[in-house]
């Protein structure tokens, strides 16, 4: 993680695929403030969801209903049809099965990121 480039593939949104290959996050673009959003995708490693505390911590989801309750909560815009919310429960149900998902707690020292890279060295 610390020899690659890291490019910002949205400012706030992403959109996450199930392709052939596996799955790709792909960037949304929202802000108009931000010129440095990456057209470009990448591939879906894993889900880490932050919260902030006062401990660093990375510990693994392995209760798939834990992960799509998060998911859940992570999913923006209206209720377009009930066609879009069967294909978005069925990919959340998917990345639950498929990704590991990680829960981070971390305060704001900075040592969180030893810990993710460490996460991130397994997957």
């Amino acid at each position: 993680m610390s020899n690659s480039r890291a490019e910002p593939l949205c400012d706030e949104r992403n959109i996450i695929r199930k392709w052939p290959d596996g799955y790709q996050v792909h960037g949304v673009w929202a802000n108009k403030d931000l010129s440095d959003v990456s057209a470009t995708s990448s591939p879906l490693g894993a889900i880490m969801f932050l919260e902030q505390s006062n401990e660093n911590r990375v510990s693994p989801i392995g209760n798939r209903i834990d992960i799509i309750k998060r998911l859940l909560t992570c999913v923006l815009g209206p209720a377009e049809s009930a066609e879009w919310w069967d294909k978005s429960l069925k990919i959340m149900g998917d990345i639950a099965k498929d990704i590991p998902c990680y829960r981070v707690n971390f305060d704001l020292s900075g040592q969180i990121v030893k810990l993710i890279e460490d996460a991130v060295s397994r997957i």
